[in-house]
């Protein structure tokens, strides 16, 4: 008799045992968890709302490392091309009311490969690290793009310019 009460309370505790392990799976599926680390955005649903399953109830934004979207015309495609496949190609951007010193700079990690055609543009893609959360998502910002540099050359304005039969002359004023 004794055996078949010890074999009893056995039975009893492996039970218990499989009985936690349900109510373990049953508490985890009440725990939601990010799959990265960002910044929530304003709820979707209100307290006492009926909530189906695979419903959103709010929006969550990476905001370390963003990406920003900016668009360029057709006529640089070629330029950007060469310089994004030598691995020359950054950004440097930030918000159109920051400073030049709240600027960020990253590199270019993506070039689409159509052109809008109703707009004659290409889109490109950099990744900026946004450490001091700077940007926001959604935001305007003013890009600065640097696909190289040519050393020594001159510049000059357009309307300095003077059309000639023989070709276009800048004037030089000096004091000689």
């Amino acid at each position: 008799d004794q055996r078949a009460v010890v074999r009893s309370l056995e039975a009893a505790v492996e039970a218990g045992r499989a009985q936690a392990g349900i109510d373990e799976v049953a508490l985890s599926n009440t725990v939601v968890k990010a799959p990265f680390d960002g910044q929530l955005g304003a709820m979707a649903v209100s307290v006492g709302a009926y909530v189906g399953a695979g419903t959103a109830l709010v929006s969550l934004t990476r905001m370390q490392p963003v990406y920003a979207e900016f668009s360029l015309p057709e006529t640089d495609l070629d330029l950007a091309r060469k310089a994004f496949a030598a691995g020359g190609l950054t950004v440097s951007l930030g918000p159109l009311t920051s400073s030049a010193a709240a600027r960020i700079e990253g590199p270019v990690v993506f070039i689409d490969s159509a052109v809008d055609a109703t707009t004659a543009t290409f889109t490109m893609r950099a990744q900026l690290e946004n450490l001091e959360s700077s940007l926001w998502p959604g935001q305007s910002v003013d890009v600065l793009l640097t696909a190289g540099s040519v050393k020594g050359q001159i510049i000059v304005p357009s309307v300095a310019i003077v059309p000639r039969d023989d070709g276009p002359k800048v004037y030089v004023v000096t004091d000689a």
